[in-house]
């Protein structure tokens, strides 16, 4: 599965042709992934995978409260790699 996790961090693009099979491959695990929690099931990961693939609906109830939950940084803080604050000028 660590092998195949790399499909997961390419952009869905280049998924063309195997999306059935990723789908699948997602649907058939996930389960387990969940009780192993493997090192390379990161946040990341996780938040590349379409919830519908989720195959069980609780499960896809937690994963989207998860998704909604992270704080994601934003563009700037990506560029930067840190926190950007902006404060009023004083006068």
């Amino acid at each position: 599965d660590g092998t195949k996790s790399w499909i997961l961090q390419v952009t869905r693009h280049h998924w063309d042709g195997i999306e059935d099979e990723v789908k699948q491959w997602v649907q058939q695990n996930w389960k387990r992934w969940e009780k192993e929690e493997p090192e390379w099931l990161d946040d990341n990961i996780k938040a590349a995978i379409p919830v519908e693939w989720i195959p069980v609906e609780k499960d896809r109830q937690k994963e989207s409260r998860r998704r909604l939950s992270m704080e994601r940084p934003s563009l700037m803080e990506k560029i930067a790699g840190n926190t950007i604050k902006v404060l009023p000028e004083e006068e």
